[in-house]
């Protein structure tokens, strides 16, 4: 039984190792033909397959961990291009309840449970003065 737990370990490491190895060389392939904003992009999606690869032939004790870890990269990377287009799509230097609204919203995911209450609530109650 112990032979075997070694062999699909190993196994499962060459297979994670020759998919990495995959996605490395196409990575490398797409930064030599885009830009630089694009290449950091693929750049990013190619390391979270690595770890999602990484994951799905890692132990069970391990793979929920790095599955997690991720998930909230991603979530708190589309966050931050949010923002950052958001501050760009500003046509004036003026900050009105609307362009804050808009803000809280974008922030929403990366914030904990009880601050995203908040923000609800401060949009139930903007929603209840404006409407």
């Amino acid at each position: 039984m112990d032979r075997n737990k070694t062999l699909e370990s190993m196994s499962n490491a060459l297979a994670a190792a020759n998919k990495i190895l995959d996605l490395k060389n196409s990575s490398l392939h797409n930064d030599l033909s885009s830009n630089t904003r694009s290449t950091r992009n693929i750049q990013f999606n190619t390391l979270c397959e690595m770890l999602n690869t990484l994951a799905s032939y890692s132990p069970p004790k391990y793979k929920d961990v790095i599955s997690n870890s991720v998930a909230i990269s991603s979530r708190y990377r589309d966050t931050y291009k949010k923002l950052q287009q958001h501050k760009n799509s500003r046509s004036n230097e003026k900050i009105d309840s609307r362009e804050i609204l808009k803000t809280l919203e974008i922030l929403k995911p990366v914030l904990p449970n009880q601050h995203k209450t908040v923000v609800e609530k401060i949009q139930k109650i903007y929603e209840i003065i404006y409407s």
